[in-house]
């Protein structure tokens, strides 16, 4: 089964078969061997090599959405669109947006704040996955654009961040 998705200005292929006690990635073509340990819905736990790690999945028509460690992608076999990563926490840009359509479930940050690089900022629910958005870097907030309970569209900016002085 092939796919097709983007990590910033990256685009990668991915292969994925079957294998014997598991399965194969080919992500443009370095092989990455894993195991899947259980599937839930919504849930998927996979082993890579001694690591066992943790990924959140929901599907909306042809679309599969992943997220994983706070980044959210979109994952679509190969058709006249490519999949994008909807996470736009990259180093360069001074918004959070929403990765999809969802509801704010937490905001763990005010205005004026400093988070660290990492630092979860923000909670949403969509699918019934969570996702975490979390500080690209360590940043000052300087607007937090939504509230509790509140729905929320994808690339809608909930955070701004300005660079702290010093």
């Amino acid at each position: 089964m092939k796919f097709r998705f983007s990590s910033g200005e990256e685009d990668y292929v991915v292969d994925l078969e079957d294998e014997r006690g598991g399965y194969r990635a080919l992500v443009d073509g370095s092989p990455v061997n894993f195991e899947l340990i259980s599937e839930d819905e919504g849930l998927l736990t996979l082993r890579f090599g001694d690591e066992v790690k943790t990924l959140y999945w929901a599907v909306e028509g042809e679309q599969c959405w992943i997220a994983y460690e706070g980044c959210t992608y979109l994952l679509e076999k190969p058709g006249p669109g490519t999949a994008r990563r909807h996470a736009r926490e990259t180093s360069q840009e001074n918004v959070l947006r929403a990765p999809m359509p969802a509801q704010v479930r937490d905001v763990l940050v005010q205005p004026g704040e400093v988070a660290e690089a990492g630092a979860t900022l923000l909670v949403l629910e969509a699918m019934k996955m969570e996702i975490l958005l979390r500080a690209p870097r360590r940043a000052i907030i300087e607007k937090v654009h939504v509230s509790l309970g509140e729905s929320v569209d994808r690339d809608q900016v909930l955070i701004n961040l300005e660079e702290p002085q010093g």
